[in-house]
């Protein structure tokens, strides 16, 4: 008889988009849209937030643009002191890079005037009444969800005193009566027959 395999199929998520992220994230992460849905297509491409208080600034050396770019209060305060023409010049360039949305927390908003400028580049604009810092470590946490590879296997996944255990094994080797038995000393059902795998790294 040949031996047991365990599939080893993995899909690993190379990109999520504006408007799936924005869609299972919007009650949890409190956002909602402030210009229009044009940029519900562009990817984000990495599992991460980055603040463009740097970009705002002029300076694009390692700019993280891949990410989901969040402003918060100091990259507000930031924009409103600078004369309109500077403000909307340095807000243009930052809009003019393929970002994938942008992110307003505290509930601020932008001027008008900028809305636009993202509207005519196809960028989303959304806001949140989390702070600044919350918001980054929930997106983050979320984000690590939708990016993380995910697989199935056949089998069932019992609860043992808080120990997930996966019983495996061909047809006739005994895995219903092994379950059973443990569910006869008080371990929980979890799944039956096809269960799903995500690998989420800390």
């Amino acid at each position: 008889m040949s031996e047991f395999q365990i599939p080893h199929k993995v899909k690993r998520p190379s990109h999520v988009t504006v408007g799936e992220f924005f869609e299972k994230n919007q009650e949890q992460l409190r956002m909602r849209l402030l210009n229009s849905d044009k940029g519900y297509s562009r990817k984000i491409l990495e599992p991460s937030v980055n603040r463009p208080g740097l970009a705002l600034a002029d300076f694009f050396s390692y700019f993280a643009y891949k990410r989901v770019q969040v402003v918060g209060n100091s990259e507000v305060s930031y924009l409103h002191s600078l004369e309109p023409r500077v403000s909307e010049e340095r807000f243009t360039k930052l809009c003019s890079w393929e970002i994938p949305c942008l992110v307003v927390a505290r509930e601020k908003r932008l001027p008008q005037e900028l809305l636009s400028i993202a509207d005519d580049a196809g960028i989303s604009v959304f806001q949140t009444s989390m702070v600044t810092m919350k918001f980054l470590n929930s997106a983050t946490i979320r984000l690590d969800w939708s990016f993380a590879p995910t697989t199935t296997m056949h089998g069932c996944l019992v609860d043992v005193q808080g120990v997930g255990v996966l019983i495996m094994g061909p047809s006739g080797s005994g895995k219903s009566e092994s379950v059973l038995g443990l569910l006869e000393r008080g371990a929980s059902m979890v799944a039956d027959d096809l269960i799903l795998f995500r690998l989420i790294r800390r």
